[in-house]
């Protein structure tokens, strides 16, 4: 059963992680690309891809793998993280110090930044009676761009259930095999998802871009056709 688990957990982590670095160098390439959709906050993004591709809390868990801390967790399977030795002292502040004490700070400060941005955009809209577009703070900025407001929401429903299992296990509570494997599985997923879901939203959904690829495509077919012809 252990080695049925470790299999499905294994094979759930290198599909969301496979994926997240296709759809990770599909973002870049896009933005290599088209240099006309090039502004600040496509920029964020593509740091924010090539951060998720190489995830890793490196100046802190070579620490922890330096003191023998690194290893398999005995709460339902470790699933994707590079978690805590049962064995090692202090578990609990390893735990928090090498991973998921920095992982909910993200959560808060991103909150924060995004109560702020919303606050500042409500009383831009009352002071100039009207509704403030993405561009209108900045000529280069598109609307699209808007939902990048929102990439944080990413983060948290993709990576809060390695989050949830970690509270869990710090209270000693033990939810049932069933549920206990679906947080695992769901967190296995999640925790490698996060470029696959900036180019769900980024990529995919953007018109602008869609219709930029279309036309690149179009020409490219026009161009092979057109040296058929010649060829002929």
């Amino acid at each position: 059963m252990a080695s049925q688990l470790y299999l499905t957990t294994s094979a759930i982590t290198c599909a969301s992680a496979s994926l997240s670095v296709l759809s990770g160098l599909a973002i870049i390439w896009s933005y290599r690309q088209f240099p006309q959709l090039q502004n600040f906050t496509r920029y964020l993004l593509v740091c924010l891809t090539v951060a998720d591709i190489f995830t890793a809390y490196v100046t802190i868990t070579s620490v922890a793998l330096g003191y023998g801390a690194l290893g398999e967790d005995d709460y339902s399977g470790s699933g994707p993280w590079c978690w805590i030795n049962s064995d090692v002292n202090n578990r609990l502040m390893w735990k928090v110090v090498a991973g998921k004490g920095w992982e909910i700070l993200t959560y808060i400060i991103t909150l924060v930044i995004y109560i702020l941005l919303k606050f500042f955009k409500w009383r831009e809209n009352r002071r100039r009676h009207r509704f403030l577009r993405w561009s209108d703070a900045d000529p280069n900025l598109r609307d699209a761009d808007d939902i990048f407001e929102i990439s944080w929401l990413f983060l948290l429903v993709a990576r809060i259930w390695g989050t949830l299992r970690f509270i869990l296990e710090t209270a000693d509570v033990h939810p049932g095999e069933t549920i206990a494997d679906i947080l695992l599985y769901i967190q296995c997923f999640g925790d490698s998802s996060q470029a696959f879901w900036n180019f769900v939203f980024f990529f995919t959904l953007d018109p602008e871009l869609r219709e930029h690829i279309y036309h690149r495509k179009y020409c490219l077919r026009r161009r092979d056709a057109s040296a058929v012809r010649i060829n002929e």
